[in-house]
């Protein structure tokens, strides 16, 4: 895969890297990092607007039942 980044943004990631000891083969693992953070955050924002409608009660009783759900599973294997 190839990215490509403008200029100024690959040199102000280059820059940063130097300041923090690292070189410049540690671009990689920023950009995945990013990607990353990227997904996540677009994950959450699709679970927002599919629940937007839910009542707070209703959500906590299905966030608990899902931890439960998970931890009988933990403890089963």
């Amino acid at each position: 895969m190839t990215i490509e980044l403008s200029k100024e943004t690959e040199q102000y990631l280059e820059a940063y890297l130097v300041e923090q000891g690292l070189k410049k083969d540690a671009m990689s693992g920023v950009v995945e990092e990013a990607i990353e953070d990227f997904l996540f955050k677009r994950m959450l924002d699709g679970a927002a607007k599919r629940n937007a409608d839910l009542d707070p009660e209703t959500a906590e009783d299905l966030i608990e039942g899902v931890i439960k759900e998970d931890r009988q599973k933990q403890r089963s294997h």
